[in-house]
């Protein structure tokens, strides 16, 4: 008996048991190296400055991008358009010094009106292509989303789509019959169809990886000259460059072996073709995955499957009157190769897709069932013709028809697996970039581990960090930079601590953990108190912070428990605040009464003033200005769940110093970002002052009396009615009180009608107020 015949010649007695073993493991191994899949990957934009929508008083100086891949910047650029379509933009795209994600083009003097932001992003790692468009306004709000062109068309290009199509096919029917050769020409194809495959595959593959790239420069730049630039930037692009060498390489073994040396040839034209099928898997997603290697290679096995599968295939159309004999013979290849197809796409289909209903809601997902769709008549039209070459009396007719349904839904199935590469993330990888893109708040994690966390104001931003755990040995340092743009290019970030008495010092660099994120570690030697500083690098200059601090840091929650029940006790209150923008920004003066157990009066120097009673709310813009009243909003309540509201949810409390003088509290409010310092009258445990650092909002409040006679009345002429006031949100109608109060209960104003900028986190600016500096920082107070 012939045992190369495959496992369908051995099952007889105990060398069926043997096969089917093997066929058991080859499954299972399949099935573990499917579970390996790569992560696919589009450099997809993140952060925009202008932001997307954004109505501002005067023109920006550039447009900045930020995506969540490296750009290939000789491909990728921005172009801006007035309303008639002209371009604003000043000179080329540049990048933006110190972040390779970023990209900018800057911008002449811009008259009021709409402008159109239009973006080309090439990815450094996998070369593919996205398009993107915004709009934002001077003087004005656009109206209308941003938009992204991310369908296959629009990355790929008609013509790179068929391009691919040609090229993998010539791939897969050159590398299978190769392969296949052998044993084919063995059971009665001719040598001569199988030389004439031999040429013709890498002449195909050549011919359409070539178009494919050049669809791909034209796509990127609108110019089809850029295709050596997109050919040799980045791994995927030598990757993608090696991928036309090798078939240019295999037009030569194909011509020799069509000459007759089949012997001579063949196992090169079988390197030749795998290290093709190698190249492009590599020049693809998978060579960005978190684990390039094992991605690749599962790629390349699902690949040589398909090649073998296909082959086999085309070689049974090719043998004509001898198909029945071929197809017998190559089967057992065929199947093997089947199975590894199945298991690889089956599994990469179950990582990429989050549930069953994304194969019918997605693009991606119905491009999968369309693929699946042609496998699935694969298999039919293969069985047809199994079933009928095993009759008694096969039907050789028969067996050509269904053999050629099966090749040409194996067509099919190629075409829509080159047109799956041309989607964007796939829906669970989409996902997971638009979870890490959003990103979590900052200062989540550190309700759920021990850390001690301050922060300092440091010219336009905010510099928080935190120890955890806060004590001596080694400890973990992340710093995160509130007020970042994307255009700032944050960089070399380290973290400093030396102990007071100047006996110890630590110095430590600290790594990119996402945008406006740093982490490291360090070693804390000994117990003391330590001062501890974080600097950072960026295009407006270097920011240094500092702040001290015991290690350890004893837990603060038992005060922090203590300091609300003083101030829930205190029967009035006085209080002086200091608000900046920055800290070179000017700064709003307010003064503060509260009196129990419903009363509140505030007033800015040089500005407005209100008076908060139960429901009955009284403001005026100056102090030349009549009192306006407005009776039926929300009424105001002090002190009973003032302080709750304030100050939590409340994590990383720490004491900084507790001593006969004061008892110093830290913690954070990840919700909205804000780092605070409590100082507290060590006896009493009511609050002396505090301390605020969040982005745009450096607050330093101080308690000047407290459970002192205080009159807080209605104001005499406010009989003119006006908007309702919210308390905890500080706004009365289209006025704002204070910023504090917004973000000192983490609520978002509505935004009024008289709008003319906006931030990117919600905050408003309205006429005059709206500075560049302001704007810059994400400034929102007057």
């Amino acid at each position: 008996m012939d045992r190369t015949a495959g496992c369908g010649a051995q099952r007889v007695r105990t060398g069926g048991l043997r096969c089917r073993a093997r066929w058991v493991v080859a499954a299972v191994l399949l099935i573990l190296l499917a579970s390996v899949v790569p992560a696919f990957a589009h450099a997809g934009l993140v952060s925009a400055s202008p932001a997307p929508g954004a109505g501002l008083p005067q023109a920006p100086a550039a447009v900045v991008l930020r995506f969540d891949e490296a750009l290939n910047l000789r491909l990728s650029h921005v172009d801006v358009d007035d309303a008639r379509g002209r371009e604003v933009g000043v000179g080329a795209t540049r990048p933006v010094a110190g972040d390779g994600l970023a990209m900018q083009r800057r911008l002449g003097a811009l008259t009021p009106g709409v402008y159109t932001v239009r973006w080309t992003s090439v990815a450094l790692d996998d070369g593919h292509v996205l398009h993107g468009s915004y709009r934002f306004g001077i003087g004005t709000a656009p109206t209308g989303a941003g938009s992204v062109a991310a369908g296959p068309t629009a990355t790929e290009g008609w013509a790179g789509l068929v391009g691919r199509w040609a090229g993998l096919l010539g791939l897969l029917s050159w590398t299978g019959t190769a392969l296949l050769a052998r044993r084919a020409q063995q059971a009665g194809v001719p040598a001569a169809r199988i030389g004439a495959v031999a040429v013709t595959g890498p002449v195909m593959a050549l011919a359409g990886l070539l178009g494919a790239a050049v669809s791909a420069a034209e796509i990127a730049t609108g110019r089809m000259g850029t295709v050596g630039t997109l050919l040799t930037a980045g791994a995927s692009g030598r990757w993608r460059l090696a991928g036309l060498v090798l078939p240019a390489v295999g037009v030569a073994v194909g011509a020799g072996w069509r000459a007759g040396r089949l012997r001579v040839l063949r196992w090169s034209a079988v390197g030749v073709g795998a290290g093709g099928l190698f190249a492009e898997a590599a020049s693809g997603h998978a060579g960005v995955a978190a684990h390039p290697v094992p991605a690749t290679l599962v790629l390349f096995v699902h690949l040589l499957a398909v090649a073998v599968w296909v082959a086999a295939i085309m070689l049974g159309v090719l043998a004509g009157r001898r198909a029945i004999a071929v197809l017998a013979a190559l089967t057992p290849a065929a199947v093997m190769a089947a199975v590894a197809v199945a298991a690889t796409g089956v599994g990469n289909a179950a990582q990429q897709l989050s549930d069953w209903g994304q194969l019918t809601g997605t693009g991606y997902g119905r491009a999968v069932l369309g693929k699946a769709a042609a496998l699935a008549v694969m298999t039919v039209a293969g069985l047809s013709h199994y079933w009928l070459r095993r009759r008694r009396v096969p039907r050789p007719r028969g067996v050509r028809v269904a053999v050629r349904a099966e090749l040409v839904a194996a067509v099919t199935a190629v075409a829509v697996a080159s047109a799956l590469v041309g989607y964007p993330d796939p829906p669970r990888a989409a996902t997971v970039a638009a979870e890490q893109a959003a990103g979590r708040p900052p200062l989540a994690a550190l309700a759920s581990r021990p850390a001690a966390a301050v922060a300092a104001g440091a010219g336009p931003y905010v510099l928080g960090w935190s120890l955890s755990p806060p004590r001596p040995g080694r400890v973990r340092v992340e710093l995160t930079v509130v007020g970042a743009q994307p255009g700032d290019g944050l960089r070399d970030a380290t973290f400093t601590a030396h102990r007071t008495d100047g006996t110890t010092s630590v110095r430590t660099g600290l790594r990119p953990c996402g945008f406006g994120c740093f982490t490291g570690t360090a070693t804390v030697t000994s117990a003391g108190r330590w001062t501890t500083a974080v600097s950072v690098r960026g295009n407006r200059g270097p920011a240094t912070a500092t702040r001290s601090l015991p290690l350890p840091a004893p837990d603060g929650r038992a005060d922090f428990a203590r300091m609300l029940t003083a101030m829930g006790r205190l029967h009035s209150l006085r209080m002086d605040e200091t608000l900046r923008g920055s800290t070179t920004g000017p700064a709003v003066l307010t003064h503060y009464r509260f009196a129990a157990p419903d009363a509140m009066a505030y007033s800015i120097a040089g500005g407005g003033s209100a008076v908060l009673i139960g429901p009955d709310s009284y403001h005026r813009d100056g102090p030349a200005a009549h009192w306006q009243h407005d009776r039926g909003g929300f009424p105001f309540g002090w002190p009973t769940a003032f302080y709750r509201s304030e100050f939590q949810p409340a994590a990383a409390i720490r004491v900084l110093r507790a001593d006969s003088e004061v008892v110093e509290l830290s913690f954070v409010r990840s919700d909205i970002t804000a780092w605070f310092t409590l100082d507290l009258d060590p006896h009493t445990f009511v609050l002396r002052a505090m301390h605020m650092r969040a982005e745009g909002h450096l607050m330093d409040d101080t308690v000047t009396a407290t459970d002192q006679p205080i009159s807080i009345r209605p104001p005499t002429g406010s009989g003119r009615r006006a908007p309702a006031m919210h308390p905890r949100t500080g706004m009365h109608g289209a006025r704002k009180l204070p910023p504090a109060g917004r973000m000192l209960y983490g609520q978002r104003p509505r935004r009024p009608a008289a709008v003319r900028g906006s931030g990117r986190d919600g905050r408003w600016l309205r006429g005059a107020e709206a500075s560049p500096a302001r704007l810059m920082n994400g400034l929102s107070v007057s």
